[in-house]
């Protein structure tokens, strides 16, 4: 008898029910994070069943022994039928290595297990038993940010701190878990060719897709410079009125501090995204070549010019390209693109045989 009751008790929390029906994750520290979780527990008995507080470690199921990456503590509960059981706001201190691994499996993932074990003393009635729970969460993750899309770009003229791109992201986020990041840089990259990197600041991820600010310095000498180079590789997504730019992560901070697990994750992530080129020339084009504010209004057409802000000089090969890109620039009409939807598939081959 002895023996049969905890037996039972065991086999009616295993039989358990646990989803995670949502979450935060805040204030991203090198060694701690703020969590909040909200589970449901089911339990497949009529009666109910109080539980004592417990320490529940979250955990690598995968990985060997010491494979912890958290805890957090519940309790006590009455638990009858489904009910809820969370967290809010607690502090919780990581284990830096285990927890790379699970934001890196959340990150590149679409469907990897919230694993979750601890034990606490159960009361079924008057049956007291010593229980564990050891259940793995099923959830949806970021599965590499898939749906990933730069959208409204805008040349703008620079700015003290050299900003003169700007955007909105859009960074998918179908799990039930909002992500404090923070300040995300990105480098801009078109094929190997490094234009410039775009920031994110203060990235919050809730749930859905959500637009999220981007504010980027494009290097228009390097642009220019490799302006034939970037015409030929991208030739399929320009013949579909897109120019098509890869981002990989530079650097993630939060309150002025690195935090070195979303940005080693951020580093060996790549994204890509067609930028409409209608767009980005309905945008940007007048003021470009015609305004006041003119991105461009430092690059000499007739003599190279040293940039004073890194010493390097443009070339005759960028000066030839500036030319031809001036030139056919100034032959297209805008007009006709104005009252056409962004996205749109823009027949660019008049443009680029002028180059």
């Amino acid at each position: 008898f002895l023996i049969c009751i905890p037996a039972i008790s065991q086999n009616v929390l295993n039989r358990s029910t646990l989803l995670l029906v949502e979450s935060s994750i805040l204030e991203p520290r090198p060694d701690s994070i703020s969590l909040s979780m909200t589970s449901a527990l089911d339990l497949p008995v009529s009666l109910p069943v109080r539980i004592d507080p417990m320490a529940l470690e979250l955990f690598n199921r995968e990985q060997p022994m010491n494979n912890t990456w958290g805890k957090v503590y519940l309790g006590p509960y009455l638990v009858k039928g489904n009910t809820t059981l969370g967290v809010t706001n607690q502090h919780t201190p990581i284990d830096p290595e285990q927890w790379y691994d699970y934001v890196w499996k959340f990150v590149h993932l679409h469907h990897p297990p919230l694993s979750v074990r601890g034990k606490t003393t159960s009361y079924l009635g008057q049956l007291v038993s010593k229980v564990s729970m050891d259940k793995d969460i099923p959830q949806t993750t970021l599965n590499n940010f898939t749906g990933f899309s730069i959208d409204d770009s805008t040349l703008i003229e620079a700015r003290e701190d050299g900003t003169n791109l700007l955007a909105n992201a859009t960074l998918p986020n179908p799990s039930v878990v909002t992500l404090e990041i923070g300040n995300t840089t990105l480098n801009l990259f078109s094929g190997d060719i490094l234009l410039g990197n775009a920031t994110l600041p203060n990235l919050f991820l809730r749930p859905g897709n959500h637009a999220t600010p981007v504010e980027g310095i494009l290097d228009l000498s390097i642009l220019i410079k490799n302006l034939s180079e970037i015409v030929k590789d991208q030739a399929d997504s320009l013949k579909k009125g897109n120019l098509r730019l890869k981002t990989i992560g530079a650097n993630v901070e939060w309150n002025g501090v690195q935090v070195p697990y979303y940005t080693k994750v951020m580093k060996g992530l790549t994204l890509e995204a067609d930028v409409p080129i209608a767009g980005l020339l309905g945008n940007t084009v007048q003021s470009l070549f015609h305004g006041k504010d003119n991105p461009l209004a430092n690059l000499s057409l007739t003599m190279p010019e040293t940039d004073d802000s890194d010493g390097s000089i443009l070339d005759g090969t960028a000066l030839d390209n500036l030319r031809n890109l001036k030139r056919a620039m100034s032959d297209v009409d805008l007009d006709k693109y104005k009252t056409k939807k962004r996205g749109m598939e823009m027949t660019i081959a008049d443009l680029m045989a002028r180059l």
